[in-house]
């Protein structure tokens, strides 16, 4: 009776300990966690922009990332650094949501007193190839209008803009 009692306390204990232990199954590739990119007019608007991301692999087909940048705007004269963040959905092929802050001079107000800094948002929708065993990516987007009527009349109209980056 006393050897049932053992024996079944350590099948107990051993399917506990089996069932909390990792599968020993790898992932089949890994994203790349890093990236550089350029930017032709979308975050910059009507400019150029240099971005950091930082890419966050949360499971099967979704990833977010933060990003970090600075855009040379009103005829590449004044830097406009911006924060945002995306949502990628998809593999190889990915479905970007993402949401911008752009820091910058009030470009109504330029004239009368260039220190006074406006922040402007934009809502991002586009579509990034970014290969996970590949070191290059493109990004096509577009960003809708913004109903903030204190900025410039080209956050009315929606735009577009073209990434290229490199991923590390």
């Amino acid at each position: 009776m006393k050897t049932k009692g053992i024996i079944v306390t350590v099948l107990l204990l051993a399917s506990v300990t089996c069932q909390g232990q990792k599968s020993a199954k790898k992932p089949r590739y890994r994203y790349r966690e890093n990236g550089v990119l350029v930017e032709l007019a979308g975050t910059a608007v009507i400019g150029v922009g240099l971005s950091y991301e930082r890419y966050f692999n949360i499971g099967l087909p979704v990833k977010y990332l933060v990003r970090a940048g600075l855009n040379l705007i009103d005829y590449y004269s004044t830097l406009s650094p911006h924060v945002g963040g995306s949502v990628l959905v998809g593999g190889n092929h990915n479905l970007e949501l993402g949401y911008n802050m752009i820091f910058g001079p009030d470009l109504s107000k330029l004239d009368s007193d260039p220190r006074i800094v406006d922040v402007a948002s934009q809502l991002l929708i586009g579509y990034r190839v970014q290969p996970p065993i590949g070191r290059f990516l493109m990004r096509a987007y577009v960003v809708p209008p913004v109903l903030d009527f204190d900025l410039p009349t080209f956050f009315f109209f929606t735009y577009g803009g073209i990434t290229f980056g490199y991923t590390f």
